[in-house]
């Protein structure tokens, strides 16, 4: 994900009537997908993963919640003058006066380094096509991967994330001591405060007696509280109450999908919905010990690009029943090493 991204969409936030068509048509001119909004609940969930913002004087106040690092392109009608103060404060870094100084900005929105900034810490949701694709253990084995990551499970009524790797007497806090409130707390006393498992993947998962569930505005505190410290991967099943929460917050969602007829069936129509919710989509084939269909097959009926298999993996589930995942299995190494390949660029 560090690689430039060419084709990450432009957010026109433009409530001006007067500039608002030629900023729809700069955008055009790029190449690059537009998402045309004015909603302050719209702008905060696309932030993280377009190119960048354009927004006028009535959009520009929004962007002081938005993260740090969001792209912001400030417009003016002409004649102008440019509220160079409202500009400012928006962290717009370039303010132009269109039509007059529209080529200015088209040159900016095409240069190849205008991308989504979630570098080398990316969130990555990982979603099974079918029940017991192997989610847990492959998220699980991602953020050990990736060496310092945080590590989420949002399903609150299953063994948990932590028990699979043997990590369920450690001390620290669960989803029940999480507040509701979805307001930032400092990454370092948030990750500080979480049970750990080698070499640094914090977890966060429920209690073995929780009777609720992860709300939405604890899961986005927690996650906008640690983006861009670590990598992220949040463990969600297809069905969860949180499934739109868990994508919206992802830059990528790896799809893992069993080699099995009706598992195939229900990602081809996960993808389209993963796709209008403008988030990147992967698939991981997940072999089984007979497979009707094949990497190819699987691939054009989904329509998602397959990274990566992962195959059986004898002996991990007396490895897990006896104390937990220890390590990175084997024969996930190569697997996880394609998905970083096109995770990392």
């Amino acid at each position: 994900m560090n690689t430039p991204h060419p084709s990450a969409p432009v957010l026109v936030a433009v409530a001006n009537l007067t500039i608002h068509p030629e900023a729809l048509h700069i955008v055009a001119a790029t190449g690059r997908e537009c998402i045309d909004t004015t909603d302050p609940r719209e702008i905060s969930r696309h932030a993280h993963r377009v190119a960048a913002m354009l927004v006028d004087a009535t959009t520009a106040p929004h962007m002081a919640s938005l993260p740090p690092n969001t792209r912001v392109m400030y417009l003016e009608p002409e004649p102008g003058p440019i509220d160079y103060e409202k500009a400012m404060k928006s962290g717009a870094e370039l303010a132009v006066i269109v039509p007059a100084q529209s080529p200015e900005l088209l040159k900016a929105l095409g240069r190849r380094d205008v991308a989504p900034r979630a570098g080398k810490y990316p969130v990555i949701a990982v979603i099974g096509a079918a029940g017991g694709a192997g989610t847990s253990t492959l998220c699980a084995a991602l953020a050990a991967d990736y060496r310092e990551a945080l590590l989420i499970d949002t399903e609150h009524f299953s063994g948990g994330i932590d028990l699979l790797l043997g990590k369920e007497d450690d001390l620290g806090i669960r989803w029940d001591d999480v507040p509701d409130s979805g307001e930032k707390v400092p990454a370092s006393e948030l990750l500080a405060s979480l049970p750990c498992v080698e070499p640094n993947v914090r977890i966060l998962a429920a209690t073995r007696d929780s009777v609720t569930r992860v709300a939405e505005q604890q899961l986005r505190g927690v996650v906008e509280s640690v983006r861009g410290t670590c990598p992220i991967i949040i463990d969600v099943q297809r069905h969860h109450v949180l499934l739109e929460s868990c994508v919206d917050l992802a830059d990528l969602v790896v799809l893992l999908v069993p080699a099995e007829i009706r598992s195939v069936a229900a990602a081809a129509q996960l993808v389209p919905w993963l796709r209008r919710r403008k988030v990147d989509v992967v698939g991981v084939l997940r072999e089984r010990a007979w497979a009707s269909v094949d990497r190819e097959e699987v691939a054009r009926v989904t329509g998602a690009d397959i990274v990566a298999t992962v195959p059986t993996i004898k002996g991990l589930p007396r490895e897990v029943e006896l104390g937990g995942m220890a390590t990175i299995p084997r024969a996930l190494r190569r697997p996880l090493a394609q998905l970083r390949s096109h995770i990392d660029g």
